[in-house]
């Protein structure tokens, strides 16, 4: 499936992620939860079934890096962080501020 990776919104993601232990426990012992997890990147992806969320991204060279599939129940939230159109650098937030090496 063809996606345009010049349009990709920068998205914060809270989810639950499962855990595991692999020891030996008694029974009264057991003390374990899903880890609530916080995880930034680009948004490839969002139906019912899951999101796609890139952490690195060559737009260039239409490849991607840290791609990772989270199912939509285990999502708590998604907050837009920032939005990018026509291949331009994405619009941040007034409160964010670049370096000023990217000012210049």
């Amino acid at each position: 499936m063809a996606r345009d990776l010049s349009n990709l919104d920068i998205v914060k993601v809270t989810w639950y992620d499962a855990t595991s232990s692999d020891d030996w426990t008694d029974l009264a012992d057991v003390d374990l939860e899903p880890a609530k997890i916080t995880s930034v990147g680009y948004l490839l992806e969002d139906n019912e079934v899951y999101i796609l969320l890139v952490q690195n991204l060559d737009a260039v060279n239409d490849s991607m890096s840290m791609i990772m599939a989270i199912p939509s129940l285990w999502i708590e939230s998604i907050e837009l962080l920032a939005v990018q159109t026509d291949g331009k650098p994405p619009q941040l937030p007034k409160h964010f501020k670049r370096a000023k090496h990217m000012d210049a």
